[in-house]
C-alpha cells in the first residue's frame, strides 16, 4: 500500500483571513551542531534547544512548550541563572529571548556592528560572525566574542562594560565559559596556527596560552574543571586545573584530511597525538560529542556504535548502548541525560542515565533535503537525506519507496543519488567514508540491481550522450554499462559536487577537463589536448556542440575601454565561441566575471547567456544581473535585459532544462527570483526564506520545486499562475505532511498528532484545528494530483468524519466571537494535588460551561451561573495522576461556541507503581451449540497469564468471566472489582468471542444464555461497558475486543441479504438479517483521521473492522489477533524504540500491520474509540 507525501513550517505566504494569527509547529529534526545545541534550565523540569527555532520542551515528557523560529545557523545557546532569559547568535547577530510564564519573547536584539562600536578598527568588521556569547551570571552581563574583539556587554544598558583587542592576525574561532574560575575558554587562530587559551573575565586583556597548535578545532566545551575538545585529529579531555590532558582518542583516519586526500596531496600533516590515545576503547570510531556525568568521574561519548562511559581516572569501559548519536547532554544533577540519535528511528531521547532508561523521546518526524532531482520523464522525485532516500510519484504525490545502503545499516550513509533513466537511479552509499559502492537501484522493482563499481566516492553520476558517468573528487570516469569498459580522466572535479558548477561535459570523440583557472579539452581516442586554455572562470558552463566542432565557454580577452576619458585595452573575460578546427576563439559575447549560465538555442543559431555585468568604467557599485541572446555566427546582441540589481552578488542561480525559466538568489534567499525566456520577472520568492536554494523546473507542467539547505521542506510553485501551490517535507519513514496555501493539510497520523498550533504566545494541540484543516482532498486536488478516484476516496472519509463529530463540512474556525481565556495559572502542588486558577472572558455570547480534560479524560464539568456569564474566576483542584498530565482546558458560550482551548502539563514526579485491574472475559460455549467457538477461553486465559507476568506493574488483580459467570449482571459486578483502582492503576478488559449488531446498530455481546433468534435479551451491550469507563477513577483505560465486526459501523452503509452463514474459521457477527459487503467510509476515515471526539478517556481497540470477520484457528493456537498481541510483548516485538518496554501506542500499531499481514489483508484491527493524548507502559 503506497502511503502519502512529505512535512512543513508555515512561512510568511501562508495566510488566510481565518488563520492570520496561527502558526504551525511541526515536529522538527534538531540536526547536527558543533556547538552545545541542548540546555537544561535551572530546576531542569524543562530544556531548551537551539536549532533551526529556539524550542522550549518539558523534560520529563519532550512536549513544546514554546517555540521561536531562529536565522540561520544559530548557535551559542547560553540560560541566564535565573532561567529567565535565553541567549543565542546567528551569524553577526545577537538575541535575548525572556521566558516567562511558560512563553518566549524577544528581549534583547543587537549586531556585530553595534556591540563593537568605538573599539580600534570596528567600522570594518561590523558583518564579522560572533563567534562566542554567554551568561557571565552577573545580572545581565554578557561575554561576547567576535574576529579578534571579546568584550563584556550590558544588555540592559546597551553597553561594552570592558573589551579586549587581540592583534589582526589573531581570530577567536570560539569561546566557551570556565564558571568555576569565571573565566572564558578560546579557540585562536593565527595564520595556520590554532591555539587553545583562556582569558579571565576580570582582566580580558590577559590570555593565558593552555595548549599550541592544536589541529583545527570542531568541539568545545567545559564541565566542572575539565575541557572537552573535538579537533580534526583528536578527541581530547584537559584538566584545567594541573593543565594536562588526562585522556585522548584519535580521530578514526577515514574521516582525516590527510587520509582522505590524493596520494599526491598527503603532504599535509599526518594526525598526531598529544598524549597517550586510548586504543582499547576506541578504534575506529567517529565521536560526535563527549559530556562528564556530574558526580562521577565517568565521560559519556556519543559515537556512531552507541554511547559509551569511560571513567577517565581507571580508563575503563562501564556500560555501552547501541545506536548512533550526535549529541548528548547530562543535566547539572546528572539524574537526566539528552541524547540525539538513532536506535531504530531518530529521535531526541531524555534518559535516565544510571541504568539508561527511556524517560521520554521526540521522534524526529522530518528529513533534511540534502539533494533533490526530478527524472526525465517528470513523474519521479527523489529527495536525499543523510542515511537514506526517498523516490515519490508525482502523479499521485505517494511516497513510492525508500532507498537504503544495501547493508541497511541505520549507520549507514547514502551519499548521492542521480537518476539515471526514468526507470533507475544510481546510489553511492556505504557504512564508512570514502569507501562506498556505487549501484543501479531499480524503481519499479524497489531493490538493487547491479553493482557498477565499489570503494569509490561519486559527487556527481549521470548519463550523457548515451554514456554513463561518475565524477570523484579528483577525475572523471566514463563507463559502459554493458561491458564495463572505464575511462579517466583527472581534473578539477571536485566543483560537480555543486548545481552551480557544470563542469562535466564530453561527447563521443571529446572531453572537457576542468583545472583551477584553466581547462583543456582532450581527444578521447588519442588522449591527445586538442584545445587549451589557460584563463576559465570556474563558474562558467562549457557546451560542447554535438559535432565536436565548436566549444562555448569563457575565456580572457580584450577590449578597447574608455576610463576617464581615456581610451585603452583592457583584458577582460567573456563568453567565448572556439572553433576546434581552427583552435581559437572565433567569437566572443557577453563580458561578464562571473557567468550563470549558458544555454544553445535554435540549432546552434543563437546563444542564451546569464551573467553578471561588468561595470568597467562605472562608479555604480551595484552588481547587475542580466540575460542577453546572441547571434552565434555575427556575435550581434538579439536582445538584452537587466534581471535585478543587487549590493552583493547573488551566486545561486539555476535555468530549466530549455533555458525557459531562469532563478536567481543570495545565500540567504534574501532576493529569490525567477524569470522567463524574455528575462521577466514571473515570481518573487524572497518570502519563503530559503536558505541557499535548489531549484527543479519542470517545463512541461510550469512548475518550479525548490529545497533549501539541510532543510525538510520542499515547496511547488506554478510559474504559469505565478503563485505558490504549497509545501511537503520529507517525512522519515511511513509519515507524510502536504499543506496548501490557505492552511489546508494532509498526513500521517502520527506526524499530525505532533503537530502544534502557536496563536497569542499559547501553544494549541493539533485536535481544535485537524478537523476544519485536515482535508486531504484539497491538498490533492491543489497540488495537481492525477488518481481522480484517490480523490474522491478521501473526501469521502472526510465527509464522514465530519457527520460523526457533527460539524457542518466546509466550516471555519473564527475566534473572534468565542469566549476565550484570560489566563490558566498553576496555583498550588502538593499531595499529588494541583490547582488551577482560571479566569475567562464572554465573546459575543455568554459564557455557559467549563471543561476540563485531564490526558483526554473529562475530569470536571459545570455550568456557569448566569450572574458570571460576562466573565469568570475560579480556582479548581485535581488529583494528578504520576507522569504528565495534560489538562486542557475548554469554554463554551450559550451557542455552544467553544473558544482556543488552553492545554497545562503538570509533571508529578512521585515514583508509584501503577497497579493493573485486569478482567478477561470470554463467551465461548452456547445454549445453542451450533454457535460455540474454539479458543475464546484459550484467548482470555492467555492474556490474562501474559498480562499477569508484565513487569509493569505493581499488583495485579484479575477477574476472570468465562461462559456462564459472564451475563448481563456482569457489568454491575465488574463496578465493584474497579471501586478499589486508584487515580494511578492501569484497567484493562479483554473480551473474546462473538459480536452482535442489532438494527439500530447497537453492539452486543452475547452470553451463554443469549437467543441467536433474539440476541439482544440476554446479551451485553457495549454501552455499559463505555459507562463503566467513564465512571470510574483511573485515567488510564484499555479495551481489547477479539470479535467479528467489532469495530465501529457505519450507519450509513450496509447491505441486507438475509445470509446468516459464516466461516468455521471465523467469529460471528450479526446484524438483523444484515451483512456487510464492502468498506466504509468510516473505515477509511478512521484509518486517515484520529478520533477528536471526547469519549470516556478509555482507548478500545477492535480486533477487525465494522465489516470484517476476526479468524481463528490451529496455526496460531488462538485466535489471530490475541496470537499478535501476546506475541508482540512476549517476544518483545512491538518495542520499536528498542527500550525494553512496550508502550500501548507500540503495541497497537505492531498489533494492526501483524494481524493485517497474516490474514493477506482480509482483517485489520482499528480502534472503536481512541485516546490520542494518553500512552503508557503496558510491558
Amino acid at each position: 500500500m503506497k502511503r502519502f507525501l512529505f512535512l512543513l513550517i508555515l512561512t510568511p505566504f501562508f495566510s488566510v483571513s481565518q488563520l492570520q494569527d496561527i502558526k504551525i509547529i511541526i515536529p522538527k529534526d534538531f540536526g547536527f551542531s558543533y556547538m552545545d545545541f541542548v540546555q537544561f534550565l535551572p530546576g531542569e523540569k524543562h530544556f531548551a534547544v537551539c536549532s533551526n527555532a529556539l524550542t522550549i520542551l518539558n523534560t520529563e515528557t519532550s512536549e513544546v512548550i514554546d517555540e521561536v523560529d531562529l536565522p540561520y545557523l544559530a548557535k551559542n545557546l547560553s540560560i541566564n541563572p535565573s532561567g529567565d532569559l535565553l541567549m543565542v547568535c546567528a551569524n553577526n547577530e545577537l538575541l535575548v529571548y525572556s521566558f516567562k510564564d511558560q512563553k518566549l519573547e524577544l528581549f534583547f536584539k543587537s549586531t556585530t556592528g553595534e556591540l563593537i562600536k568605538g573599539q580600534p578598527n570596528s567600522e570594518w568588521y561590523g558583518s564579522l560572525a560572533i563567534s562566542g556569547c554567554y551568561f557571565t551570571g552577573k545580572g545581565n552581563t554578557v561575554y561576547i566574542s567576535v574576529g579578534s574583539f571579546s568584550l563584556l556587554f550590558d544588555i540592559n544598558e546597551k553597553r561594552a562594560i570592558s573589551s579586549n583587542s587581540l592583534p589582526q592576525t589573531d581570530y577567536v574561532y570560539h569561546a566557551v565559559p570556565y564558571a568555576k574560575k569565571q573565566e572564558v575558554i578560546m579557540v585562536i587562530t593565527s595564520g595556520t596556527i590554532t591555539s587553545l587559551v583562556k582569558q579571565p573575565l576580570s582582566n580580558l586583556s590577559q590570555t593565558i596560552s593552555l595548549i599550541k597548535d592544536v589541529a583545527s578545532v570542531t568541539r568545545l566545551k567545559v564541565r566542572d574543571s575539565l575541557l572537552f575538545c573535538s579537533t580534526a585529529d583528536n578527541f581530547f579531555v584537559y584538566n584545567l586545573e594541573t593543565n594536562k590532558i588526562i585522556y585522548e582518542i584519535m580521530m578514526p583516519k577515514q574521516y582525516t584530511a590527510w587520509y582522505s586526500a590524493p596520494q599526491s596531496q598527503q603532504y599535509l600533516r599526518k594526525p598526531r597525538a598529544l598524549g597517550t590515545p586510548d586504543t582499547k576503547n576506541f578504534t575506529e570510531e567517529y565521536i560526535s560529542d563527549m559530556d562528564l556525568w556530574p558526580g562521577t568521574s565517568q565521560v559519556a561519548f556519543a559515537t556512531y556504535k552507541g554511547i559509551k562511559f569511560i571513567d577517565i581516572k581507571t580508563g575503563q569501559l562501564t556500560k555501552q548502548t547501541a545506536g548512533v548519536f550526535q549529541h548528548i547532554k547530562f543535566s547539572s544533577e546528572g539524574k537526566r541525560l539528552i541524547a540525539n540519535g538513532w536506535i531504530s528511528y531518530k529521535a531526541l531521547r531524555i534518559y535516565k542515565p544510571d541504568n539508561m532508561q527511556i524517560i521520554s523521546e521526540r521522534p524526529a518526524m522530518d528529513n533534511p533535503i540534502y539533494f533533490a532531482g526530478i527524472s526525465p520523464n517528470k513523474r519521479w522525485l527523489y529527495t536525499k537525506g543523510n542515511t537514506s532516500a526517498y523516490i515519490w510519484d508525482l502523479n499521485n504525490f505517494s511516497k513510492y519507496a525508500e532507498i537504503k545502503d544495501p547493508s541497511n545499516k541505520d549507520s549507514a550513509m547514502v551519499y548521492t543519488v542521480f537518476f539515471l533513466n526514468d526507470s533507475e537511479v544510481v546510489v553511492n552509499s556505504g557504512k564508512a567514508y570514502p569507501n562506498f559502492n556505487l549501484a543501479i537501484y531499480n524503481i519499479a522493482k524497489k531493490k538493487f540491481t547491479k553493482t557498477i563499481k565499489k570503494n569509490v566516492t561519486a559527487a556527481a553520476c549521470g548519463f550523457m550522450n548515451g554514456e554513463f558517468y561518475y565524477a570523484d573528487y579528483t577525475s572523471l570516469h566514463i563507463i559502459n554499462l554493458k561491458t564495463m569498459a572505464e575511462e579517466k580522466y583527472d581534473g578539477l572535479y571536485s566543483m560537480a559536487v555543486s548545481n552551480q558548477y557544470k563542469v562535466v561535459n564530453f561527447t563521443k570523440d571529446l572531453v572537457f577537463i576542468p583545472d583551477a583557472g584553466k581547462f583543456k579539452i582532450v581527444n578521447r581516442k588519442t588522449k591527445k589536448t586538442e584545445y587549451e586554455s589557460t584563463s576559465w572562470l570556474v563558474t562558467a558552463p562549457v557546451v560542447l556542440s554535438p559535432d565536436g566542432r565548436y566549444v562555448y565557454t569563457s575565456a580572457q580577452i580584450t577590449k578597447k575601454k574608455t576610463i576617464n576619458n581615456y581610451e585603452m585595452d583592457m583584458p577582460l573575460n567573456a563568453i567565448v565561441k572556439i572553433d576546434m578546427t581552427q583552435k581559437k576563439v572565433v567569437k566572443d559575447f557577453a563580458e561578464t566575471y562571473y557567468p550563470y549560465d549558458i544555454k544553445i538555442k535554435n540549432g546552434g543559431k543563437t546563444i542564451a547567456i546569464w551573467y553578471l555585468k561588468y561595470n568597467v568604467g562605472s562608479s555604480s557599485t551595484d552588481q547587475e544581473s542580466m540575460y542577453t541572446e546572441y547571434d552565434t555566427e555575427t556575435g550581434k546582441e538579439i536582445v538584452s535585459k537587466l534581471l535585478v540589481s543587487t549590493k552583493e552578488l547573488p551566486p545561486f542561480h539555476y535555468t530549466s532544462d530549455n533555458g525557459n525559466y531562469f532563478a536567481l538568489s543570495d545565500a540567504m534567499g534574501k532576493n529569490f527570483k525567477v524569470f522567463n525566456l524574455a528575462g521577466e520577472e514571473i515570481i518573487d520568492l524572497s518570502d519563503t526564506k530559503t536558505i541557499m536554494p535548489n531549484c527543479f523546473f519542470i517545463e512541461e507542467l510550469d512548475q518550479l520545486i525548490m529545497t533549501g539547505s539541510s532543510s525538510s521542506l520542499a515547496t511547488f510553485v506554478d510559474l504559469k499562475k505565478k503563485k505558490i501551490i504549497g509545501q511537503i517535507a520529507n517525512a522519515m519513514n511511513d509519515n507524510f505532511f502536504m499543506i496548501t496555501p490557505d492552511l489546508h493539510y494532509m498526513g500521517s497520523k502520527d506526524f499530525i498528532k505532533n503537530i502544534r498550533f502557536k496563536r497569542k504566545s499559547e501553544i494549541f494541540s493539533f485536535e481544535q484545528f485537524d478537523a476544519y484543516l485536515n482535508q486531504p482532498h484539497k491538498v490533492l486536488q491543489a497540488f495537481g494530483c492525477k488518481d481522480t478516484a484517490l480523490m474522491k476516496a478521501y473526501e469521502t472519509a472526510y465527509l464522514k468524519r465530519m457527520r460523526v463529530l457533527g460539524i457542518k463540512p466546509g466550516s471555519s474556525i473564527n475566534f473572534a466571537a468565542a469566549p476565550e481565556f484570560q489566563y490558566v495559572k498553576l496555583q498550588e502542588e502538593k499531595d499529588n494535588k494541583v490547582n488551577f486558577s482560571v479566569s475567562i472572558n464572554k465573546g459575543a455570547g455568554k459564557l455557559k460551561q467549563l471543561d476540563v480534560l485531564n490526558n483526554g479524560t473529562l475530569v470536571h464539568t459545570e455550568m456557569i451561573p448566569e450572574s458570571l456569564s460576562s466573565h469568570f474566576e475560579k480556582t479548581i483542584s485535581f488529583e494528578s495522576t504520576t507522569g504528565i498530565n495534560r489538562f486542557e482546558f475548554i469554554v463554551k458560550d450559550e451557542a455552544g461556541l467553544e473558544g482556543p482551548r488552553v492545554p497545562r502539563l503538570y509533571n508529578n514526579t512521585s515514583n508509584i507503581k501503577p497497579n493493573l485491574y485486569l478482567v478477561v472475559i470470554a463467551s465461548e460455549k452456547f445454549k445453542n451449540t451450533k454457535f460455540n467457538l474454539a479458543y475464546a477461553v484459550k484467548d482470555a486465559s492467555d492474556v490474562s497469564k501474559t498480562m499477569t507476568n508484565s513487569k509493569s506493574f505493581g499488583k495485579i488483580e484479575v477477574k476472570k468471566l468465562f461462559n456462564t459467570s459472564f451475563d448481563t449482571d456482569s457489568v454491575k459486578l465488574l463496578k465493584e472489582f474497579f471501586a478499589k483502582s486508584t487515580i494511578n492503576d492501569v484497567v484493562m478488559v479483554f473480551f473474546a468471542g462473538h459480536g452482535y449488531l442489532d438494527d439500530d446498530l447497537s453492539y452486543y455481546f452475547p452470553t451463554y444464555y443469549t437467543d441467536f433468534t433474539d440476541p439482544k435479551i440476554n446479551s451485553v451491550n457495549f454501552k455499559e461497558f463505555e459507562k463503566l469507563f467513564k465512571e470510574m477513577k483511573p485515567i488510564r483505560k484499555l479495551m481489547f475486543v477479539d470479535a467479528c465486526f467489532s469495530g465501529e459501523v457505519d450507519e450509513d452503509i450496509y447491505e441486507m441479504d438475509g445470509n446468516d452463514q459464516k466461516k468455521k474459521d471465523q467469529r460471528d457477527i450479526r446484524i438483523s438479517g444484515t451483512t456487510f459487503v464492502q468498506s466504509t467510509a468510516l473505515e477509511m476515515s478512521k484509518s486517515i483521521f484520529s478520533d477528536l471526539r471526547q469519549n470516556s478517556g478509555a482507548t478500545i481497540i477492535s480486533s477487525a473492522g465494522g465489516t470484517e470477520a476476526a479468524f481463528e484457528g490451529e496455526k496460531w493456537n488462538n485466535g489471530l489477533f490475541t496470537h499478535c498481541l501476546i506475541d508482540g510483548m512476549t517476544n518483545g516485538k512491538a518495542d520499536t524504540n528498542k527500550d525494553k518496554k512496550i508502550m500501548l501506542s507500540e503495541l497497537q500499531k505492531f498489533v494492526a500491520e501483524e494481524v493485517n499481514q497474516l490474514s493477506n489483508g482480509k482483517q485489520t484491527p482499528t480502534y472503536r474509540v481512541e485516546n490520542t493524548v494518553l500512552d503508557y507502559e503496558l510491558w
